[in-house]
């Protein structure tokens, strides 16, 4: 959200500027500018903004009102976003679990994230995974991540949402 206000901020200061200035043509590229920038950042912000505030309102929903069921895992892939700089291959690598579950004999579908390689290696096609999911919204789901450390003996950090730097 700050860098939001910076852009506006900037947009702010050549509006400034271009009425400061003596040059009509300079004036006019000013205000042009300076407009197109703080309109640009708005409907960025406007665009973006309902997306983000449904998605946590949604998860928080389901922390709060959420059931809880088992899903098995259909599918496991590996996203490589691997590159190189000054000649070091600096790896980075996203792991993804498909999972499936029913409710009321309807058939939901699911994925996320796995940030850490030992927790991935543990989970395999056909393992049932604990998720909440949002009843009125059975398409929202989330796997139940402490429960499944636990359940798949790791500590708590490898099944984490985030990834934490070692």
């Amino acid at each position: 959200m700050l860098i939001f206000l910076v852009f506006i901020g900037l947009g702010i200061i050549l509006l400034y500027v271009g009425s400061r200035a003596s040059e009509t043509s300079t004036r006019w590229f000013l205000y042009s500018f300076g407009g197109f920038v703080i309109i640009f950042v708005l409907f960025f912000i406007i665009y973006t903004m309902p997306s983000s505030i449904m998605h946590y309102y949604e998860k928080a929903l389901t922390n709060k009102y959420g059931a809880y069921t088992k899903a098995v895992i259909v599918k496991r892939e590996i996203e490589d976003h691997s590159y190189t700089e000054n000649e070091t291959l600096l790896q980075m690598l996203h792991y993804g679990i498909h999972y499936e579950f029913e409710y009321q004999g309807r058939l939901q579908k699911g994925f996320f994230y796995v940030y850490h390689q030992e927790c991935y290696d543990k989970l395999l096609v056909g393992d049932d995974i604990p998720i909440k999911f949002l009843k009125t919204k059975p398409e929202k789901s989330f796997p139940r991540r402490i429960k499944l450390c636990n359940e798949l003996q790791l500590d708590r950090k490898f099944c984490s949402e985030t990834i934490e730097a070692t």
